[in-house]
């Protein structure tokens, strides 16, 4: 079944669902579980930041996510990466495996942050879409007192 035919499928049921009656409060919500904390994913140096997770061929749950230096605190947009990290449960615990785009400077449309990576499988093929950004490099102001150049 083809991406498209899904997508109408699901436009369709979403459709039918809301012109049917009028739904009650109660009959949206959604109750979620306490997460556990081996889920967590944090560093002692990296600020961590929208991770996007995919159980692989390979039987792992493989986790692509935005960092960046904690020492230079507000700098996602112009030291972020995507890196990937693995885990044998989508509970984790994860463990860094590598940089899947790192910085590569001024002359890419990306070359000083990719950041917000999601993944997902198509047709037996994955995607990773993030967002990037570049520019000179320069830092115009500092936190509490943004300046664009």
């Amino acid at each position: 079944m083809s991406h498209r035919t899904i997508r109408r499928i699901l436009s369709l049921l979403a459709f039918s669902a809301l012109s049917s009656a009028p739904a009650m409060a109660s009959d949206l919500k959604i109750e979620l579980g306490k997460a556990p904390m081996s889920a967590k994913f944090v560093s002692d140096e990296w600020s961590i930041w929208g991770g996007s997770l995919i159980k692989g061929e390979d039987g792992l749950y493989h986790m692509f996510y935005s960092r960046w230096p904690k020492k230079l605190a507000w700098s996602w947009v112009t030291d972020s990466e995507i890196a990937h990290a693995v885990s044998k449960s989508p509970y984790g615990p994860f463990e860094h495996r590598d940089i899947a785009l790192p910085r590569r400077g001024k002359d890419f449309w990306d070359g000083w942050c990719t950041h917000n990576p999601t993944v997902h499988k198509f047709d037996g093929k994955y995607y990773l879409y993030y967002m990037g950004n570049t520019g000179d490099g320069e830092i115009m102001g500092k936190p509490g007192k943004e300046l664009l150049n």
